[in-house]
């Protein structure tokens, strides 16, 4: 007998970047057509799930369930697997984060790591932790609602949040899941995903082969992976720019016809000094004449950094929207509003964010900060560690942005980009299509047929 009725998924969403790759994308209008769609959050409540279902005409219904917190037995297996698993495997990006450290944390987790490889038993020291964590998270109680609801599925958004996984355990083989990877970083930056999934989705082939190498391995069972491309950058390839839709970008900025400067920024705690870069594009504007600069906040840091320069006639600093007064996911037309930013500014500057790949994705010139504002720092704490990243090594390669190691050089790097013609023959869209996988509005088509896959 066929079973004809719709399919209930579960999608769990515990993170603002999340809620962009799922819902500001477009995803979640897609697969509520499919499917019967419930949200399991602690970012999302009643009027945020309302907002959601009128913005997109769909009706998804909220998962009242308490999001677990992490215990206080789980929390040091978590870290300690987090730490075995970066020396493990030698991951760069935790090499250098390791020398803000101090030296006795650093000394001590590196001798207890030393002391696991000359026994030659890390990898079954990281296994058994890993064991462990999934373990002890099935005794907890919270999968009885989960259960009872008899989803067909539950989609973890965060799979490298422990939250999510203690979920995803405490189902045990109840219920199929699938995990989608955030970000391009995730897999390097976040230690171990302490849950097994049926499949995982990922952006990439450089993921991808992460993911074989550090994460496949320790698994009780297999996941089947997939690469997706990038949700949230069909937006990107579906708007084409008219004169039309520019004018009235200009006029709701007070942009004129000047030459427009997009400052993304990165979250606060990685560079609090960036209202320097600021003061350092307003000097430039003064001197130049007819530039117009935009300050992006990220989600991580703090508008009111750049108040003071909003009385520069250049500069103009957009609200960050948020869904609704109550939460910090973004406003539904957040991801549209920036995807504008990028087409129509002349240039995009960022500090080692993914904003280079949504810059290049729109095929916009970019300028990578290498540099600390007015001050001078030790590589240990300077913004330009960021770019020795791990997930940042194969993007450096393609050589689609421009670095800057100083106020001067990024005069220089503004003048040869605003006025030198040259530089919009590049189509930086083509380069970075081994990052984005597509470049062309395929991705949120091509998880929405894995799901099905994995559904079957």
């Amino acid at each position: 007998m066929n079973d004809n009725r719709q399919k209930k998924l579960l999608i769990v969403i515990t993170n603002g970047f999340a809620a962009t790759n799922v819902i500001h994308s477009g995803l979640i209008q897609h697969m509520a057509r499919l499917y019967e769609l419930h949200i399991l959050s602690d970012l999302l409540g009643e009027n945020e799930i309302r907002a959601i279902n009128r913005h997109f005409g769909i009706n998804v219904k909220l998962f009242c369930e308490q999001i677990p917190a992490e215990t206080a037995i789980l929390k040091p297996l978590r870290l300690i697997g987090k730490a075995v698993f970066f020396r493990h495997f030698h991951i760069v990006t935790q090499t250098i984060r390791e020398s803000q450290q101090a030296f006795w944390l650093r000394y001590s987790t590196g001798a207890f790591a030393n002391v696991l490889e000359c026994l030659g038993i890390t990898r079954s020291v990281l296994v058994f932790l890993r064991k462990v964590i999934i373990a002890r998270s099935k005794r907890m109680d919270i999968a009885t609602k989960i259960v009872q609801q008899q989803f067909d599925g539950i989609i973890s958004t965060s799979p490298l949040d422990i939250r999510e996984n203690i979920i995803i355990n405490s189902l045990g083989a109840k219920t199929p899941s699938l995990a989608m990877v955030i970000s391009w970083d995730n897999l390097t930056t976040k230690g171990m995903i302490n849950a097994d999934h049926d499949y995982v989705l990922l952006w990439n082939k450089y993921m991808a082969n992460e993911y074989r190498t550090f994460h496949q391995p320790l698994c009780n069972v297999p996941s089947k992976i997939h690469v997706t491309g990038i949700p949230r950058f069909d937006l990107y390839f579906q708007l084409d720019p008219d004169q039309v839709t520019e004018r009235c970008f200009r006029e709701k900025f007070g942009l004129g016809s000047a030459r427009i400067i997009l400052f993304a920024t990165s979250a606060a705690k990685h560079f609090p000094e960036q209202a320097d870069i600021v003061e350092h594009l307003v000097a430039y504007a003064k001197m130049r004449g007819n530039v117009k600069i935009l300050v992006r906040c990220h989600p991580g840091d703090e508008p009111e950094n750049y108040r003071l320069y909003e009385q520069e006639n250049s500069v103009t600093i957009p609200t960050p929207q948020v869904l609704t007064g109550g939460t910090m996911v973004p406003g539904l037309r957040s991801l549209l509003d920036l995807s504008e930013m990028l087409k129509y500014a002349d240039i995009c500057i960022n500090v080692a964010s993914t904003m280079r790949l949504d810059a290049a994705a729109c095929n916009t010139p970019i300028i990578s900060i290498a540099y600390d504002g007015n001050k001078i720092k030790p590589y240990s704490h300077s913004v330009r560690r960021f770019y020795d990243y791990t997930h940042q090594i194969e993007l450096n390669k393609l050589a689609i942005d421009r670095f800057v190691h100083s106020k001067q050089a990024l005069f220089e790097a503004l003048d040869d980009t605003l006025f030198n013609a040259k530089q919009n023959r590049i189509n930086r869209t083509e380069m970075i299509q081994s990052f984005t996988h597509y470049t062309e509005a395929l991705s949120v088509p091509t998880i929405l047929n894995t799901i099905e896959e994995w559904l079957r």
